[in-house]
């Protein structure tokens, strides 16, 4: 299960809220900083991350995160102008452009402070990051100007008012303006001349989060297409002494009968002739310790080898 939000402003609501039943939140570099350090977010187990070999190291250790202890890199991409040349005569070349009275009503803008605001900034010549009071009031004058002409603030998809002819042109993100232009031939992509805005969206694990244990099927005796080692695995709980594990079987030959198993290891590896072979099984696990708690719930599915 997932819950999708329009903006990085959304997702921290929910979180700094409260929300605890989540086990991954991919936030971008700008918001990454703000939630370390109000703790919203969990320390990585790197030993658990083999992957981190294989990740390009242009996109490790920046400033919003050195040495990458919360967030691994998701996609990265820029803020800049589309624009339907078939519908546009002159096309922009800068954010500037885009005050162009002849554009009104015909602009879609992703519903984002943090890439409108900065754009508006660099017509202004001032820093996309800075903080200068005086300059975030003199660029929010000037952006109340293009407002008036902004047909649609969409972050959800704004491509859709691009494909549909809604809209002609506007600032929106480079993967939307990719999928526009294989429905769109004439829709192209604008660097602007003041420069574009960089971003990076992240996978991170939020504070609180539960941790739900995984399954992983492994292949048993070969000799025998009915078997299969069943190996069920989960992160380690803080605090925790002790696992349960309780496997139920839903179906197959020892439908109805329930398996339990203590444990201090993160993991149980069994042969499913125990469990009565092919059939659905749920599996529970319990944390035990100074504050016990479920974990999570999970089913999974044995099945003879083909």
């Amino acid at each position: 299960n997932k819950d999708e939000y329009s903006s990085n402003e959304e997702m921290y609501a929910k979180l700094s809220a409260g929300a605890a039943n989540y086990d991954l939140v991919q936030p971008t570099d700008y918001i990454v900083d703000l939630m370390i350090r109000q703790g919203l977010l969990q320390e990585l187990d790197k030993g658990k991350l083999p992957i981190l070999d294989s990740l390009d190291p242009n996109y490790l250790n920046l400033p919003f995160d050195p040495e990458n202890k919360y967030t691994l890199p998701y996609q990265a991409g820029t803020d800049s102008i589309v624009v339907n040349t078939a519908a546009v005569e002159t096309a922009p070349q800068s954010f500037a452009d885009l005050w162009n009275p002849e554009y009104a009503g015909r602009l879609v803008m992703l519903d984002d402070s943090r890439a409108i605001i900065g754009m508006t900034l660099l017509t202004l010549g001032y820093d996309v990051n800075t903080t200068d009071p005086a300059q975030l009031e003199e660029a929010k004058v000037k952006l109340a100007e293009l407002a008036k002409g902004v047909k649609l603030f969409d972050s959800d998809s704004p491509k859709t008012a691009l494909i549909a002819g809604d809209v002609d042109l506007g600032v929106v993100w480079t993967g939307e303006a990719v999928l526009a232009q294989r429905e769109v031939p004439s829709v192209e992509f604008v660097y602007p001349t003041e420069g574009s805005i960089l971003w990076q969206d992240n996978y991170a694990i939020p504070t609180g989060a539960p941790t739900a244990p995984r399954v992983v099927m492994l292949p048993g005796d070969r000799a025998r297409v009915a078997t299969r080692l069943v190996t069920l695995r989960w992160s380690r709980v803080a605090g925790a002494t002790r696992y349960a594990v309780s496997i139920r079987a839903l179906t197959g030959a020892r439908r109805g009968t329930t398996f339990r198993i203590a444990t201090a290891s993160t993991r149980v590896r069994l042969d499913s002739r125990r469990l009565g072979g092919r059939g659905t099984y749920r599996w529970t696990l319990t944390a035990r310790g100074a504050a016990p708690r479920l974990i999570g719930t999970r089913r999974f599915s044995v099945r003879p080898r083909t």
